[in-house]
């Protein structure tokens, strides 16, 4: 992917608002994403850890930053460490950044190589009474692999075991929740990447093509223009558009049948997300439609939730009661199912309707936050029927606004 960093002044305004948050003799440290191996020499390609460059705007391996707000010395108040290059990585990988280069990148005037992290850091964290260590938080994901923020602030723990440790997440988040400028553009430009491809995609689309097909389509036009995918794509056709998280791509495309794609662009690190749904030969059955049509009206009805004030959870509570609506209109359920069990609606749209959207495609801020103006969230209903081989769901990115919200997506039709 092609990253362009920000102005410094934004990765100088980060930082200074992560310092102010903190309480008085604290020290923040912060580490880089590793390259993560695949098999032999060869490495995935490398993502950098989102908190990391949000404050500074490096994008490679070995990194660290380090803030001490109140050090008694101004030039221990910021420290970035970056990777030392020499000869043999000029040779293999290409130039890798000059102190020089980070500086004028992040805004950081002290500039050390990593090998010099801990001769530099331990002195500074005995004058500290609190140490902020960063981690991922998302406790439904199993961590199976240990983050370097982890291992290193393990090894910390060894060095200064009576220190009293804390959670940096809880500010990160935050910090996260209202997006500034910059944000809001970059967000906006992974929307349009993401938009314009799903028009490429859509005219394209045909009987007789693969869903890995339209994937490399996706694909294409991404790279093409510097972005990479913000998360893997869905594209399921007929039955399998009611796996949530479907990810084959193998079958075949079928005249009559109906394709769904769950697909967004990140672009110089910020994501979008957006799901379409079309038929496969251009024309929908009759019940297609009438499905279709129920989706988008749940659709219209959540987008007029999403303003100031209300949340993602009553969002979603109140939805419910359209949604058995529309099953009910559908026939998909009797009145009697839903006397005997409120929760059977929820057999038919099992997920959320909205989720927060930044750097992650599934960003920071959780579902009982009430929604102010900066904040960007996804809209997202859906109707599956497993029974009958049909899964709908539409999806735009929504910015809520003083007045309302903006729908980032409006300019490309449902």
């Amino acid at each position: 992917m092609i990253f362009n960093p920000f102005d410094a002044s934004f990765y100088q305004s980060t930082r200074t608002k992560l310092a102010r948050a903190l309480p008085p003799a604290s020290i923040a440290i912060l580490h880089s994403n590793d390259k993560m191996p695949c098999s032999g020499d060869q490495f995935f390609p490398f993502r950098q850890h989102k908190d990391l460059l949000k404050l500074c705007g490096i994008y490679q391996e070995e990194t660290a930053l380090v803030l001490f707000p109140d050090h008694p010395e101004l030039e221990k108040r910021e420290i970035l460490f970056i990777r030392k290059t020499n000869d043999h990585h000029k040779t293999w990988e290409g130039d890798t950044l000059q102190k020089e280069d980070a500086k004028r990148i992040s805004g950081v005037s002290q500039i050390y190589w990593f090998d010099q992290f801990e001769t530099i850091v331990f002195p500074m964290v005995t004058r500290a009474e609190k140490i902020y260590l960063n981690s991922n938080e998302k406790g439904q994901y199993p961590q199976l692999i240990q983050s370097r923020d982890v291992r290193y602030g393990e090894k910390l723990k060894r060095q200064f075991p009576w220190h009293d440790y804390c959670r940096l997440q809880p500010i990160l988040r935050q910090l996260a929740l209202i997006k500034t400028k910059e944000e809001i553009h970059a967000i906006k430009q992974a929307v349009k990447l993401t938009g314009d491809t799903w028009n490429s995609i859509s005219a394209a689309t045909k009987p007789g093509m693969y869903e890995y097909e339209i994937a490399a389509l996706i694909t294409y036009e991404f790279e093409r223009q510097g972005a990479i995918h913000a998360f893997e794509p869905i594209v399921a056709s007929g039955a399998s558009a009611c796996v949530l998280h479907y990810k084959t791509n193998h079958h075949k495309l079928i005249k009559n049948d109906l394709l769904l794609v769950d697909f967004g662009a990140e672009w110089n690190g910020y994501a979008a997300d957006m799901t379409r749904c079309k038929a496969v030969d251009g024309t929908m059955t009759s019940r297609q439609f009438m499905i279709y049509d129920q989706v988008l009206h749940l659709y219209q009805i959540a987008r007029s939730m999403m303003k100031p004030g209300g949340t993602i959870a009553a969002i979603n509570d109140e939805l419910l009661a359209y949604t058995a609506d529309a099953l009910l209109q559908l026939g998909v359920i009797k009145k009697v199912d839903l006397d005997d069990n409120k929760d059977i609606v929820k057999k038919f749209l099992p997920h959320g309707v909205a989720h927060f959207l930044g750097m992650d495609v599934h960003d920071y801020g959780d579902r009982y936050i009430p929604l102010a103006p900066g904040m960007i969230i996804t809209c997202e209903p859906g109707i599956y029927i497993h029974d009958e081989g049909i899964g709908i769901r539409l999806e735009n990115d929504i910015l809520i606004t003083k007045d309302g919200h903006e729908d980032l997506m409006a300019n490309y039709e449902l």
